[in-house]
């Protein structure tokens, strides 16, 4: 064996090595974006090339600025992914392959957890939900635009038209997307939509998803002033296994 070794070691010239996946697990998360797939494997991020059939693994020696990530997050308008780390840490790979860091959460002071519990996209914006409150990240000067804390978890936030939307234990908070809530109070309390996930349809239309999956319309008053939600549609009384946007359909898949 250690002849074999030395003879294959003699015979790589040096940057000739690759690195070839082995898969202990099954891959999760699979987001197409055309070209490539991108797609997590017990915490390690791959992306499958169409074109070339080629795995690449993502990981501190190329491309990334952490490990164990938590989940990964793709917007279909900029074209770019958003990486969560289980540190709190956030990677972002631009469609040129450049990777952009935005290492706040973690290094914040904050005495209260600061894990990253789901984002969402609207404009230039990102918005990552978290436990402690909710925090907005510019993705043209890749800096943190807003931050708020509420010392509460927050399973997701989410505008939908000129509404923002937040979800936690209690129930779903509605606000105007142009008001600065400093605090929960200042949003309406829908509360028996607990604990889910958001994903925008239109203006005021958006699906909800977590132990199920319910379409809503936000409610208003004359005034346009959120007044709470209206059902629309129960897609499913279970919780999904996934729900991605398809951009070349121009509809939502939604698997269980």
């Amino acid at each position: 064996i250690i002849a074999l070794l030395s003879i294959i070691t003699a015979s790589a010239q040096s940057g000739s090595w690759k690195i070839h996946p082995v898969f202990g697990a099954t891959p999760t998360n699979a987001i197409d974006v055309g070209d490539r797939i991108y797609y997590l494997v017990s915490n390690n991020l791959f992306c499958y090339d169409k074109e070339t059939s080629e795995n690449i693994m993502y990981d501190k020696s190329n491309y990334l600025n952490d490990t164990q990530i938590s989940n990964v997050y793709y917007n279909y308008d900029k074209k770019y992914l958003v990486v969560a780390y289980s540190n709190s840490d956030i990677d972002i790979i631009l469609e040129n392959g450049r990777v952009k860091n935005i290492p706040d959460i973690t290094n914040s002071l904050m005495p209260s957890l600061k894990t990253i519990n789901h984002v969402t996209f609207n404009g230039n914006r990102i918005y990552v939900a978290t436990a402690f409150g909710y925090v907005v990240i510019d993705d043209e000067k890749f800096e943190i635009a807003e931050s708020r804390i509420y010392n509460k978890s927050i399973t997701s936030a989410a505008v939908c038209g000129n509404y923002l939307l937040l979800s936690s234990a209690d129930g779903t908070y509605i606000g105007l997307a142009s008001k600065a809530h400093s605090t929960l109070d200042s949003f309406v309390l829908y509360a028996n939509e607990k604990k889910c996930k958001f994903l925008t349809i239109t203006d005021k239309r958006f699906l909800t998803y977590g132990t199920n999956a319910i379409i809503y319309d936000i409610a208003t008053d004359a005034d346009g002033n959120p007044t709470g939600l209206t059902w629309v549609k129960t897609i499913g009384d279970t919780a999904p296994s996934s729900v991605q946007p398809v951009k070349s359909l121009g509809a939502t898949m939604v698997l269980y």
